[in-house]
């Protein structure tokens, strides 16, 4: 008899759990930097970053990364992918001499950006930054 008690009472938990999950999830989404047409702000190099991008209309997009280094470009590894709003990945970006570079049309929606850069060699420089170029046509 208990576990029929028990039953309900662990399904309201997990509903009630779903819903937080994604309350917080969207919570988290907003908190992103949004990414425009235009050039992005610069980002040290080295980890993840993640941005948000708002599309109204079908677009195609085309975001270009740009390294500023004392080093070469092809010191500097920046990869990225495109996911829509349930966390499912859209396009991959492709690298070119170790910039990131992606080229997609996308129905509108909310998208994230995420980006991965690191460094080759054995020294991290933090003065080492990228910026985005985003192009929405």
């Amino acid at each position: 008899m208990k576990s029929i008690k028990l039953l309900p009472a662990a399904l309201v938990s997990a509903v009630l759990l779903a819903g937080l999950t994604t309350q917080a999830s969207a919570m988290v989404t907003e908190r992103l930097p949004m990414l425009s047409a235009g050039e992005s702000p610069s980002r040290v190099i080295g980890g993840d970053d993640h941005y948000r991008i708002n599309v109204q209309d079908t677009t195609r997009l085309s975001i270009r990364s740009h390294v500023w280094s004392g080093d070469s470009p092809s010191v500097v590894r920046l990869s990225g992918r495109l996911l829509d709003a349930n966390g499912q990945v859209v396009a991959e970006g492709r690298r070119v001499n170790g910039q990131f570079a992606l080229d997609h049309s996308v129905a509108p929606g909310e998208y994230t950006l995420e980006m991965k850069g690191r460094q080759s060699g054995g020294r991290k420089e933090t003065s080492n930054r990228y910026y985005l170029d985003t192009r929405m046509n």
